[in-house]
């Protein structure tokens, strides 16, 4: 989640980078543990249509308008399918950046 707290009626726009894990892209992004990586990804809604990034590679950002209260953004995840790995602690760190 993402929470959000802008002044009444301001514009504003959330995007996501591609991470920290090298190789990782917006519409490929990778999690890490030692040299192994795992695909995954992050979308805007339940339904993991559209991957929540800047606008670029297809990716969208999640624009709102402020209510002067806190507003939380859910960040829906997916581990693509058919990746033979072991087991492990896998990792990545993606930045929101959030404009007004």
């Amino acid at each position: 989640t993402v929470q959000v707290r802008c002044t009444l009626s301001a514009s504003y726009t959330v995007s996501l980078n591609a991470g920290t894990t090298v190789g990782g892209t917006i519409p490929a992004r990778l999690l890490t543990t030692g040299s192994t990586t795992l695909a995954y990804n992050l979308y805007t809604t339940n339904g993991r249509t559209t991957v929540w990034g800047d606008g670029t590679g297809g990716s969208s950002s999640v624009a709102g308008t402020g209510t002067g209260l806190t507003q939380n953004l859910t960040i829906y995840g997916r581990i693509a399918g058919a990746q033979n790995l072991a087991a492990g602690s896998f990792s990545d760190a993606v930045t929101a950046t959030i404009s007004f």
